[in-house]
């Protein structure tokens, strides 16, 4: 199969630069080197590292908490968590499987901000991290992932996906 310039949306292509000071072309035309690129609303560096992304995933996950918190002066348990459940973990946990973290840094950066709203929780600021996730029947986000990477393999592995 042959590719022609109309194929491709060439100023849209660019090239992580995994050989500096080269030149790449595509139909003829030269690529845009990159450091970083966003594509379906994953950033990945040149090294195929997810820190960008989790910066940027982690950032948005606080915002959205600083907007719960100026918009209720209380919240409980139940209220709390469904606004983490829709808000906020799928901003931590979006296309997981393909940048899951492998770095500590990165697993304690994500953690962190559930870490961070369970210390709202008077009732149950007395417990433990993994008592109050028994209370409120929620998830780790660690748990979560593991789960999500069983699942696709499974898919992979029967041939569903």
């Amino acid at each position: 199969m042959e590719f022609t310039v109309n194929d491709f949306h060439v100023k849209e292509c660019k090239i992580g630069e995994y050989r500096p000071n080269t030149a790449y072309k595509l139909c003829g035309k030269g690529l845009q080197n990159s450091n970083k690129e966003r594509d379906l609303g994953m950033v990945l560096d040149s090294k195929l590292s997810p820190e960008e992304h989790i910066k940027n995933s982690v950032r948005g996950a606080y915002a959205s908490l600083s907007s719960f918190k100026l918009a209720f002066n209380y919240m409980d348990g139940e209220v709390l968590k469904k606004l983490f459940m829709t808000f906020v973990r799928p901003k931590l946990e979006y296309a997981a499987v393909v940048w899951c973290p492998n770095l500590k840094k990165h697993i304690n950066k994500l953690g962190t901000v559930q870490r961070h709203v369970t210390k709202w929780l008077l009732e149950l600021k007395k417990k433990s991290y993994e008592e109050i996730f028994e209370a409120l029947n929620v998830s780790k986000i660690e748990d979560r992932r593991k789960r999500g990477d069983m699942i696709i393999t499974y898919k992979i592995v029967t041939g569903i996906d």
